[in-house]
């Protein structure tokens, strides 16, 4: 499931489409689709029997498997994230230290 499905966020488009992040919707549209009939052909086709391949499929189709866009736009939306933090901590750091200091003197 796509992060953002499942707490609703895109099942409002109208008003809640101004808080999605470009981001989500990209990543909404990443979703990896397997061509079930054609890989249960191909495994039969090299040994699986029926019922092996159809398992086989049915077990990756349900799993949360992500495409490499999907996975480095996630970075990248963390590193976004983390470095907006990290420079918002040190802007409140040095606004401390300024404050200590024009106490001090």
């Amino acid at each position: 499931m796509i992060a953002g499905w499942e707490k609703g966020t895109f099942s409002n488009r109208g008003a809640d489409l101004y808080s999605v992040d470009i981001y989500d919707i990209i990543l909404e549209m990443n979703a990896l689709i397997i061509d079930t009939h054609r890989a249960i052909r191909k495994l039969t086709a090299n040994g699986y029997t029926q019922q092996q391949a159809e398992t086989l499929v049915e077990v990756l189709s349900e799993s949360e498997l992500v495409t490499k866009d999907f996975f480095h736009l996630q970075m990248e939306k963390q590193l976004r994230t983390m470095v907006m933090w990290m420079v918002g901590l040190h802007i409140a750091s040095l606004g401390v230290i300024l404050t200590v200091i024009n106490t001090a003197f």
